[in-house]
């Protein structure tokens, strides 16, 4: 088998490159290291025109995120592999790329080794979280913070938050959450033709609810247009994302997924998980469909998911149109004092 690519960037945030076999027509699998620490595996299933044009297989690249959290734990000057399938290759690095990677552990990484014989894991975004798997009572936990924010959702704007992503995933194919799965993702959905006049109606949302919310004890994180964090100190969080469907029958939702459903709402039913009612899509088959592909029954552990370029653009275009929004409302929920100047209106009008 001849192996060709290359590690072509090693950065504070990315790892990434190219890499494919002469003698196979699916993507190679790429496993990264640091030194001796295994990071992730994933297929370099991402598209490169210039290795095409090059005479090669479009999917060709990888990407490597690497989040803040784990790079802190990470030796200094650790030193990158990217190892190809379960070979001994090892990939080349481009000429003027430094295989290290400036971690900020000093006791080069034996608390990182330690986290991740115990409790810790490392995610598809190379952040290091505590999994399901490893700690079953954070399940609980978690789906009795999503249960008190699907009522308050219900009561305070007459929308269904239902479970999706990874968690939807699980209870589908599995009957229950993914082991390595470590949070509770929830989706609402509105209706909108565009991604602009979705971003819009995020905005109504979100504004309705976070003086409430912040009312009731709990403190919202907006992240980006179609996503927002909830939480409450102590106890536990939630991610909540935009989701919006059309007129001519077609779903989408923030995080990049998408495409005909086969209906123009989105409806919900209730299924018991561990004692708790959760909601779940109608149509939740479909939705995985649309967000994983049509092999998402078969557990593949070194899937990592990727946008369709139509997609992409319809995010990119509902990022653009809420932009100055986030950042006005990102200022608005760091200052207490104009947060508590936006919640006393707000409920002050919700009262009149």
């Amino acid at each position: 088998m001849a192996i060709k690519g290359y590690v072509e960037v090693v950065s504070e945030d990315t790892i990434s490159g190219w890499c494919y076999s002469t003698d196979s027509d699916g993507p190679a699998v790429v496993k990264l290291y640091v030194d001796d620490i295994f990071i992730r595996s994933r297929r370099a299933d991402n598209t490169r025109a210039d290795i095409q044009n090059g005479g090669g297989p479009a999917i060709s690249g990888f990407k490597f995120p690497m989040a803040a959290k784990l790079l802190k734990h990470l030796p200094q000057d650790g030193q990158v592999r990217v190892v190809v399938g379960d070979g001994n290759f090892e990939l080349p690095f481009l000429k003027g790329t430094a295989p290290y990677l400036h971690g900020g552990s000093n006791d080069n990484g034996d608390t990182l080794r330690s986290m991740l014989s115990d409790k810790w894991h490392i995610d598809h975004w190379c952040n290091l979280q505590v999994s399901f798997g490893k700690d079953p009572t954070m399940i609980v936990k978690m789906l009795d913070f999503y249960c008190d924010m699907k009522s308050f959702f219900h009561i305070a704007a007459g929308f269904d938050l239902y479970l999706t992503g990874g968690n939807l995933l699980g209870l589908v194919r599995e009957k229950k959450f993914l082991d390595h799965d470590d949070d509770v993702d929830a989706s609402f959905c509105v209706r909108a033709e565009t991604p602009e006049e979705a971003a819009d109606r995020f905005f109504d949302v979100f504004d309705d609810l976070v003086p409430k919310l912040y009312a009731l004890g709990y403190t919202a994180n907006l992240l980006t247009t179609g996503q927002f964090h909830v939480a409450r100190k102590g106890e536990s969080w939630l991610d909540v994302f935009l989701g919006w469907n059309t007129s001519d029958k077609h779903w989408y939702r923030f995080t990049g997924a998408g495409g005909y459903l086969g209906a123009n709402t989105v409806p919900t039913r209730e299924i018991d998980y561990l004692g708790r009612r959760v909601l779940i899509p109608l149509y939740a088959e479909k939705e995985l469909d649309l967000t994983y592909g049509e092999g998402w029954k078969d557990p593949d552990p070194h899937f990592f998911w990727t946008s369709p370029p139509d997609i992409h653009d319809l995010m990119r275009r509902l990022q653009i149109h809420g932009a100055e929004r986030v950042a006005e409302r990102q200022r608005i929920l760091n200052a207490p004092d104009l947060l508590r100047e936006w919640v006393w209106q707000s409920l002050s009008k919700s009262f009149s």
